[in-house]
């Protein structure tokens, strides 16, 4: 739970780092919260599709670790959209990789705090 807690936190201080460089720059703060609302929708979806798909698989073949992380799942169809948790298996392999995401976008968030402090 508490690996799920740090990568969502993670992604969020991204678009707060993304929030308010464009603050900055833009002025108006409802246009800047619809394009970082679209930014997170957009990467939303090809992160939960990526645990339906076959790397993710692979993934979680390398180095079972006996212990449960949470998988998000994207649900779209006629009658709703659903956006959940479910428990899911550890590996070496998926901690690397979310571990490697996590870093990326704290370089990135602290790349563009950083423009931010310079302004």
């Amino acid at each position: 739970m508490w690996l799920a807690s740090i990568y969502i936190a993670v992604w969020a201080i991204f678009y707060w780092s993304i929030y308010y460089t464009l603050i900055m720059k833009m002025k108006n703060k409802i246009i800047v919260s619809i394009i970082v609302a679209i930014l997170a929708y957009a990467t939303m979806i090809p992160h939960t599709l990526f645990s339906n798909s076959a790397m993710y698989t692979r993934l979680l073949e390398i180095g079972p670790i006996p212990i449960n992380l949470y998988q998000s799942i994207f649900t779209n169809n006629e009658d709703e959209i659903l956006y959940e948790f479910a428990l899911n298996n550890a590996s070496i392999g998926l901690l690397v990789f979310y571990g490697g995401i996590a870093l990326l976008l704290f370089l990135v968030s602290a790349r563009l705090v950083n423009k931010k402090v310079e302004l």
